[in-house]
């Protein structure tokens, strides 16, 4: 089994590959995805990089993302997330797919893909190929360290070397924002990143599923995939450069109740809205009766306000009863009524206190409806060549919950839904990287928490 573990390695491992092919391409940028549910993933994984690249026709490809999902056993039929990853399944996949590769690069995430509708039981392996003279691609994969900020730096310098730099494409663990071992702003990733790269390049991707077998203990193991080596705390990206343009967008189906102010606030802690205990303001605004309890990162949202006035979603994590106790029991010396988040929350901070996404409708509307606003931006702008999607694994639970069909929701994203006209790639997050709007509209990039991504490629 070829498994690198480098969490916090002594010495760092970094791993950079050009596209160095040539060939009889086409001028355009082209795009194909593919995917198989073969049982056997050895045969998954070449069928599903096979069909991609017979996609591209004449192009040569200069680089395949792919994701894999192959469940093992699930350890809590209510939450689909809940499964021990068959090993040596996913690296069959991936050996499948490194060998239909050859000498192109090739990057991938543990995670369920949205490219259709696939039962969670069976092997499901998805690729996008991506080909053609007027496109660049440069594959790195670093491991995540403790400093984030030096994490994301690195990605972006090596991604900055890409001819007409696009889109960042990143993937990797959820203990790359969600660690609960370390306290460091999660954001200080995305700020190491943006740095070194163009101001107009689009970062896009997120997190793939961890591994519940491993203990928290150790962290938020997930597994990434780099030319065929299957990698444990890193982050593997891809920068795509080229004649094109990236029209990026997303979506919640959340609507705001009320807008306060966060008037006095703890790190990732807001003591206060509005000079009163944050928890009643929370449960007063939306109408919560005495019985209703609070729930950790699953129902209750509020939007982070940002300079441009879009919200930014984050989940409650903990909160501070009236005893004086955490979600857990243990006795805190914060005030009661304080609500934590997985963020830095300055004071004078707007807070938009979110209602809703409770309903099937708003969470299969508000992805398609973002869909459908990028293809039309898109089509004014040039020819749409391809749209990665990128959803909340927890807005797909919550609809299963609401004993919602996600078929309805994928259909209404995918290619098929507009005739075919371009390849629709996509994959549940558990964790997102898209932007919100910033100043004078300029996007802001930042990790995301249920809410549906899109970027559609255009033909400059």
């Amino acid at each position: 089994m070829n498994r690198t573990k480098s969490a916090f390695p002594a010495k760092v491992l970094i791993i950079i590959t050009l596209c160095l092919l040539s060939g009889c391409d086409n001028d355009a940028p082209s795009f194909s995805v593919a995917l198989s549910r073969n049982r056997n993933p050895y045969a998954a994984g070449k069928q599903a990089a096979k069909k991609a690249i017979e996609g591209l026709g004449k192009n040569r490809p200069k680089a395949l993302i792919f994701t894999v999902y192959c469940p093992s056993k699930q350890l809590d039929l209510t939450d689909p997330a809940a499964y021990l990853p068959d090993v040596k399944s996913e690296q069959d996949a991936v050996r499948g797919i490194s060998e239909i590769a050859g000498p192109v690069q090739n990057v991938g995430i543990r995670t369920r893909p949205m490219a259709v509708v696939a039962e969670a039981s069976e092997n499901c392996v998805a690729v996008l190929a991506m080909g053609g003279k007027k496109i660049s691609c440069r594959s790195v994969a670093v491991p995540i360290t403790k400093n984030r900020k030096k994490t994301g730096a690195m990605i972006g310098g090596m991604l900055s070397k890409v001819d007409d730099l696009r889109m960042a494409l990143v993937l990797s663990e959820m203990s790359l924002n969600f660690d609960p071992l370390i306290s460091e702003n999660p954001e200080n990733f995305v700020a190491g990143l943006r740095r070194p790269i163009p101001d107009d390049t689009v970062i896009f991707g997120g997190n793939g599923m961890n591994d519940p077998a491993v203990p928290k203990s150790e962290g938020l193991k997930g597994a990434q995939f780099f030319n065929g080596k299957t990698l444990e705390g890193y982050v593997v990206a891809v920068g795509i450069g080229g004649d094109f343009n990236v029209v990026a967008g997303r979506a919640i189906e959340f609507t705001t109740a009320d807008i306060v102010e966060a008037t006095k606030t703890v790190g990732n802690w807001i003591i206060e809205l509005d000079n009163c205990p944050a928890a009643d303001v929370y449960r007063k605004i939306l109408q919560m009766g005495k019985d209703r309890e609070l729930t950790s990162d699953w129902q209750h949202a509020v939007g982070i306000e940002s300079a441009g006035g879009d919200v930014v979603v984050r989940m409650i994590l903990d909160w501070i009863d009236p005893k004086g106790l955490d979600r857990t029991g243990n006795h805190s010396k914060l005030p009661a009524g304080s609500l934590m988040f997985r963020r830095t929350v300055k004071p004078g901070r707007k807070i938009h206190i979110l209602k809703g996404g409770d309903s099937y409708g708003s969470i299969t509307s508000s992805a398609r409806r973002c869909a459908d606003n990028l293809v039309k931006v898109a089509e004014k702008e040039g020819k749409p060549l391809c749209m990665l999607v990128s959803d909340c694994w927890m807005r797909r639970t919550r609809l299963n919950c609401l004993n919602g069909n996600e078929a309805g929701m994928i259909n209404g994203i995918t290619g098929t839904a507009r005739g075919g006209k371009f390849p629709v790639f996509g994959f549940y997050s558990f964790g997102g990287l898209g932007a919100v709007e910033g100043k004078n509209e300029e996007p802001v990039y930042t990790f995301q928490q249920n809410t549906f991504l899109g970027a559609v490629i255009v033909e400059d």
